[in-house]
């Protein structure tokens, strides 16, 4: 007889498991199972599975288990085609954790993003809509104190978990757009 995977043998944490149990989430999916140790071994991947395989938790779990909650500062930054699945995002994060999330998407007052901000989130999640003002606005004021002593990450370049971001220079990004 096999063993069967669960949340467990894939590397996810106690403290999110409970949680999971909590929203009825048991055993994770097969795209799960897959992406989840990819992830938490910090390596790139795309990937692509039908609506309501678990997608978003696929990615989400292992990266909300790599913040450090010691660390206050901004740690992860999600990018996201649309508003819907921006605030998808940031409820599947509120039902299995604590973490301080903001969610910066166009409609919504610029003040009261602004003033979360300053609250310092661990996790942004950011709609097409915003990009441009974050990017204008902000990207030099967002600090990441975690590249301090660590070699992965040479310069100024910030040290985020995100997949999606993980190789994104803020300050040069304004750097290339003012030539």
């Amino acid at each position: 007889m096999t063993e069967q995977t669960n949340f467990n043998n894939i590397g996810i944490a106690e403290l999110l498991i409970e949680k999971l149990k909590l929203n009825d989430i048991t055993m994770p999916t097969a795209v799960q199972k897959k992406v989840i140790p990819e992830i938490l071994q910090n390596k790139s991947l795309l990937f692509q599975s039908e609506t309501g395989t678990g997608k978003t938790l696929a990615f989400l779990l292992p990266i909300l288990q790599k913040i450090d909650e010691s660390d206050k500062n901004p740690q992860v930054i999600i990018l996201s085609p649309t508003h819907e699945l921006s605030s998808q995002i940031k409820s599947e994060i509120k039902k299995i954790s604590d973490i301080k999330t903001i969610l910066c998407i166009g409609g919504t007052p610029l003040k009261r993003q602004m003033e979360t901000l300053k609250e310092k989130p661990r996790v942004i999640i950011n709609s097409r809509s915003r990009r441009i003002f974050w990017r204008l606005r902000f990207c030099l004021q967002i600090t990441f104190n975690r590249i301090a002593g660590d070699p992965q990450f040479s310069g100024n370049r910030p040290a985020t978990h995100s997949l999606l971001v993980q190789d994104f220079n803020f300050h040069n990004c304004l750097k290339s757009d003012h030539k």
